[in-house]
């Protein structure tokens, strides 16, 4: 969870809040894992600077959409997945590759656009492990709004800016 608070006394601009917090909840069954995560994030009826606005978009926070594509000053998101193991490359350094599912419910309010949609919903198909050349993934994303996305990562994960981004 994070809060940050912008004073006027403090030599700040303008004075906002912004609170923004997750959960994950993972399961790991025999040589497969399966993960819950629940991430939303409030302006608490202040407004937020541009710089600061929420995002989502992006294999990682909404599958489907581009990085950062939905801005705004409250979110929600909700994700499952399931992985299977297919293959171990080194068991010694735990390097192993799985496939599987993400499936990604959100809805971003007060939205920079100024669009008010319903929420968006994502399925993925992934491709993902630890090999000797670092982290890789593949992912092939859709979402309810008709957009997909092929995304390719190889190495240090692509960062989006949320709260779900890995801090390594």
């Amino acid at each position: 969870m994070t809060y940050y608070r912008s004073e006027e006394a403090l030599g700040a601009v303008a004075p906002y809040d912004r609170f923004e917090g997750t959960a994950t909840f993972v399961l790991p069954f025999r040589r497969n894992v399966g993960y819950l995560r629940a991430s939303g994030g409030s302006s608490l009826d202040s407004s937020l600077p541009l710089y600061d606005l929420f995002s989502l978009g992006g294999p990682v926070s909404l599958p489907g959409l581009s990085l950062g594509e939905l801005r705004g000053s409250s979110y929600w998101s909700a994700q499952a997945s399931y992985l299977q193991r297919i293959a171990d490359i080194s068991y010694i350094f735990g390097q192993s590759i799985y496939a599987g599912l993400t499936l990604t419910a959100a809805d971003m309010s007060g939205r920079l656009d100024g669009v008010d949609a319903q929420p968006t919903y994502s399925g993925a198909f992934v491709l993902t492990g630890r090999t000797p050349l670092g982290p890789m993934s593949l992912s092939l994303a859709a979402t309810t709004t008709s957009e997909w996305q092929l995304v390719l990562g190889l190495g240090r994960p692509i960062e989006e800016r949320t709260i779900n981004d890995p801090s390594w």
